[in-house]
């Protein structure tokens, strides 16, 4: 008898556990999709018939590329069969793709995976989240945040007994802080800083090169050829390209006065303080050659993928204007593009 009660205590368990985790599914907001080995979709929640506007009966026993375009669905059957990347490499990580709604229409999702072993299979938790409103999301982030500090002010006096609750708010804060910090200075494909940073940075060392006396430099870099990169190879080929270019400048210039930027699209900056315009191009002919070194084909323009930079420097007054430092730089790097590119220009700094 008591192992009848005790059988159907698990079962009674087992059901409120399932019901529990059913229920999870269903409210959950991002889309959560279980595949196979083979990369077939087994199971579907509302959220994810929701996003990718198909029902569950039209997306299970059907692969998962029927939910990405044609140029990431390719690359998807190589990666599930392991001919261009172990599994392991991506589980655990958050990556940007696109996915393909019914009506054939794209947008920008974000793509975590796991995986675990159930009863000898392998199987696939896809969790994905549509990033297409990036901007509302910050903004909401930072609707969280305020409400967040808002609350830990009003309960401090209530919350002196209850260090744990404390600390679990405190860690949320943090992490809001660390994901609005990110959002705002860093650049989201390369990881390197973004354009705002970059202006902090050249505002902030020239203020500091003036009270010093000493030189500024700064340089635009400019991926030659890179819309034809993109037309041959496709923007994802692209956006790892450009990933590659930002790591190698990482690694030419690395000392604690030197700082590097995404400029925007395929242009990337650096900052030198206390570089004068020698010393400048001596260093931007070293990053020509780190980038040469890394062989990276671009058929499209019938060569390996190089780069053109502009160089400029001056010593900082009052007479002087960072703007006008920016655009010598700026000019250095037209002259190098109309002189036939990868190469390197320099400009003296025009006052007037």
């Amino acid at each position: 008898m008591e192992v009848v009660e005790q059988n159907i205590a698990d079962t009674v368990a087992a059901e409120e556990t399932y019901a529990r985790l059913d229920a999870l599914l269903r409210t959950a907001v991002d889309a959560i999709i279980t595949i196979s080995d083979r990369g077939i979709i087994e199971t579907v929640n509302p959220a994810a018939e929701r996003m990718f506007d198909r029902p569950a009966t039209a997306l299970t026993g059907q692969n998962i590329s029927i939910l990405m375009p044609k140029r990431f669905a390719m690359h998807h059957d190589r990666w599930v069969s392991g001919e261009t990347l172990s599994v392991e490499k991506v589980l655990g990580r958050t990556r940007e793709i696109s996915g393909l709604r019914s009506d054939g229409s794209e947008f920008p999702i974000e793509l975590a995976l796991s995986s675990a072993d159930i009863q000898g299979r392998r199987i696939f938790t896809g969790i994905i989240r549509d990033v297409s409103q990036r901007r509302a999301a910050e903004k909401e982030l930072k609707r969280h945040h305020d409400l967040l500090e808002q609350r830990v002010a009003e309960r401090t006096a209530e919350l002196e007994a209850a260090n744990r609750d404390l600390e679990f708010a405190r860690d949320q804060l943090q992490r809001t802080n660390e994901k609005l910090e990110q959002l705002v200075r860093v650049d989201e494909l390369t990881g390197i800083a973004n354009r705002r940073a970059l202006r902090e940075r050249l505002r902030s060392e020239w203020d500091r090169m003036q009270r010093e006396q000493r030189p500024l430099c700064v340089m635009i870099c400019d991926v030659d050829y890179f819309k034809k990169y993109n037309d041959t190879y496709g923007h994802p080929a692209g956006d790892v390209c450009l990933c590659r270019v930002s790591e190698a400048m990482q690694h030419c210039f690395q000392r604690a006065t030197e700082f590097v930027a995404r400029h925007g699209g395929e242009e990337f900056a650096v900052v030198m303080s206390g570089a004068d315009l020698d010393e400048g191009r001596q260093r931007a002919e070293t990053l020509l050659q780190e980038i040469r070194s890394l062989q990276i084909d671009n058929a499209g323009a019938g060569k390996m993928l190089t780069i053109s930079v502009g160089v400029a420097s001056v010593v900082p007054d009052r007479s002087k204007s960072l703007g006008k430092l920016v655009a010598a730089a700026d000019a250095a790097l037209y002259r190098a593009k109309e002189a036939g590119r990868d190469r390197v220009e320099t400009a003296a700094y025009r006052a007037d």
